[in-house]
Protein backbone atom coordinates (compact mmCIF):
# COMPACT_ATOMS: atom_id res chain seq x y z
CA UNK A 1 0.00 0.00 0.00
CA UNK A 2 1.28 3.44 -0.90
CA UNK A 3 0.06 6.69 0.50
CA UNK A 4 -0.30 9.36 -2.17
CA UNK A 5 0.37 13.05 -1.57
CA UNK A 6 -3.38 13.74 -1.28
CA UNK A 7 -3.66 11.23 1.58
CA UNK A 8 -5.38 8.46 -0.39
CA UNK A 9 -4.09 4.92 -0.15
CA UNK A 10 -3.28 3.06 -3.32
CA UNK A 11 -2.66 -0.65 -3.58
CA UNK A 12 -1.97 -3.16 -6.30
CA UNK A 13 -3.16 -6.72 -5.97
CA UNK A 14 -0.90 -9.38 -7.40
CA UNK A 15 -1.75 -13.03 -6.94
CA UNK A 16 1.02 -15.51 -6.27
CA UNK A 17 0.38 -17.67 -9.31
CA UNK A 18 3.52 -19.72 -8.69
CA UNK A 19 1.57 -21.45 -5.90
CA UNK A 20 -1.16 -22.63 -8.29
CA UNK A 21 -1.18 -26.38 -8.92
CA UNK A 22 -1.89 -27.85 -12.36
CA UNK A 23 -5.12 -29.82 -12.41
CA UNK A 24 -6.30 -28.31 -9.13
CA UNK A 25 -6.18 -24.55 -9.82
CA UNK A 26 -5.86 -24.51 -13.61
CA UNK A 27 -5.74 -26.78 -16.63
CA UNK A 28 -2.54 -26.85 -18.70
CA UNK A 29 -4.37 -25.98 -21.94
CA UNK A 30 -5.74 -22.76 -20.39
CA UNK A 31 -2.49 -20.97 -19.56
CA UNK A 32 -0.87 -20.14 -22.88
CA UNK A 33 -1.64 -17.32 -25.25
CA UNK A 34 0.08 -16.39 -28.52
CA UNK A 35 2.82 -13.79 -28.67
CA UNK A 36 3.70 -11.70 -31.71
CA UNK A 37 6.89 -12.58 -33.50
CA UNK A 38 9.35 -9.69 -34.00
CA UNK A 39 9.78 -10.70 -37.66
CA UNK A 40 6.04 -10.16 -38.19
CA UNK A 41 6.27 -6.65 -36.80
CA UNK A 42 9.23 -5.83 -39.06
CA UNK A 43 7.48 -7.19 -42.15
CA UNK A 44 4.30 -5.27 -41.32
CA UNK A 45 6.22 -2.00 -40.89
CA UNK A 46 8.12 -2.60 -44.14
CA UNK A 47 4.85 -3.12 -46.03
CA UNK A 48 3.32 -0.07 -44.43
CA UNK A 49 6.29 2.13 -45.29
CA UNK A 50 6.21 0.92 -48.88
CA UNK A 51 2.48 1.70 -49.12
CA UNK A 52 1.86 5.12 -47.58
CA UNK A 53 -1.86 4.95 -48.48
CA UNK A 54 -2.41 2.18 -45.93
CA UNK A 55 -3.71 3.08 -42.50
CA UNK A 56 -2.15 1.57 -39.39
CA UNK A 57 -3.98 1.02 -36.14
CA UNK A 58 -2.11 -0.31 -33.14
CA UNK A 59 -3.74 -1.41 -29.92
CA UNK A 60 -2.32 -1.24 -26.44
CA UNK A 61 -4.81 -2.13 -23.73
CA UNK A 62 -4.31 -0.47 -20.34
CA UNK A 63 -4.73 -3.05 -17.61
CA UNK A 64 -5.09 -5.79 -20.20
CA UNK A 65 -5.31 -8.63 -17.71
CA UNK A 66 -8.21 -6.91 -15.95
CA UNK A 67 -10.17 -6.92 -19.22
CA UNK A 68 -10.33 -10.71 -19.42
CA UNK A 69 -13.29 -12.79 -18.29
CA UNK A 70 -13.40 -16.17 -16.59
CA UNK A 71 -14.76 -19.07 -18.60
CA UNK A 72 -18.22 -20.39 -17.78
CA UNK A 73 -18.38 -21.63 -14.24
CA UNK A 74 -14.74 -20.88 -13.43
CA UNK A 75 -14.27 -19.44 -9.96
CA UNK A 76 -11.01 -18.29 -8.40
CA UNK A 77 -10.14 -17.35 -4.85
CA UNK A 78 -7.09 -15.65 -3.33
CA UNK A 79 -5.75 -15.30 0.19
CA UNK A 80 -6.03 -11.91 1.82
CA UNK A 81 -2.91 -9.99 0.74
CA UNK A 82 -0.30 -8.78 3.21
CA UNK A 83 -1.15 -5.34 4.54
CA UNK A 84 -4.91 -5.88 4.26
CA UNK A 85 -5.30 -7.66 7.61
CA UNK A 86 -6.59 -4.41 9.13
CA UNK A 87 -9.74 -4.77 7.03
CA UNK A 88 -10.28 -8.51 7.54
CA UNK A 89 -8.74 -9.10 10.96
CA UNK A 90 -6.41 -11.97 11.66
CA UNK A 91 -8.92 -14.63 10.57
CA UNK A 92 -7.30 -17.40 8.53
CA UNK A 93 -10.61 -18.65 7.09
CA UNK A 94 -11.20 -15.57 4.92
CA UNK A 95 -10.46 -15.65 1.19
CA UNK A 96 -11.31 -13.21 -1.59
CA UNK A 97 -13.25 -14.26 -4.68
CA UNK A 98 -11.74 -12.77 -7.83
CA UNK A 99 -14.23 -11.24 -10.26
CA UNK A 100 -11.71 -11.08 -13.12
CA UNK A 101 -8.42 -12.89 -13.73
CA UNK A 102 -5.69 -10.60 -12.45
CA UNK A 103 -1.97 -10.30 -12.99
CA UNK A 104 -0.09 -13.17 -11.45
CA UNK A 105 -2.56 -15.95 -12.17
CA UNK A 106 -1.45 -18.53 -14.68
CA UNK A 107 -4.57 -18.20 -16.81
CA UNK A 108 -4.78 -14.37 -16.92
CA UNK A 109 -3.07 -13.95 -20.31
CA UNK A 110 -5.18 -16.65 -21.94
CA UNK A 111 -8.42 -15.22 -20.50
CA UNK A 112 -7.59 -11.77 -21.86
CA UNK A 113 -6.64 -13.15 -25.28
CA UNK A 114 -9.83 -15.22 -25.56
CA UNK A 115 -11.95 -12.22 -24.52
CA UNK A 116 -10.18 -10.01 -27.06
CA UNK A 117 -10.62 -12.51 -29.89
CA UNK A 118 -14.30 -12.95 -29.05
CA UNK A 119 -15.04 -9.22 -28.96
CA UNK A 120 -12.77 -7.97 -31.76
CA UNK A 121 -12.80 -10.80 -34.27
CA UNK A 122 -15.61 -13.29 -33.83
CA UNK A 123 -18.23 -10.55 -33.39
CA UNK A 124 -16.81 -8.44 -36.19
CA UNK A 125 -17.20 -8.66 -39.94
CA UNK A 126 -14.20 -6.38 -40.47
CA UNK A 127 -11.12 -7.93 -38.88
CA UNK A 128 -9.62 -11.23 -39.95
CA UNK A 129 -6.95 -13.24 -38.20
CA UNK A 130 -3.83 -14.14 -40.14
CA UNK A 131 -3.42 -17.86 -40.70
CA UNK A 132 0.36 -17.59 -40.36
CA UNK A 133 0.56 -15.29 -37.32
CA UNK A 134 -2.02 -15.67 -34.52
CA UNK A 135 -1.49 -12.12 -33.20
CA UNK A 136 -1.86 -10.36 -36.55
CA UNK A 137 -5.31 -9.11 -37.47
CA UNK A 138 -6.08 -7.25 -40.66
CA UNK A 139 -8.94 -5.69 -42.55
CA UNK A 140 -9.30 -4.84 -46.23
CA UNK A 141 -11.52 -1.79 -46.50
CA UNK A 142 -12.26 -0.15 -49.85
CA UNK A 143 -12.30 3.59 -49.85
Amino acid sequence: MKKKSNGKLRGRLNVRGFEQLEGQHYMAENISSPVTNLVTIRIAWTLLCANPDWIVEALDVEGAFLQGKFRNGEVMYADVPDGMEQFYGSRKDVVLQLLVPIYGTKQAANCFYETFVEKAVRNSDVYQRSKAEPCLYYAWIDG
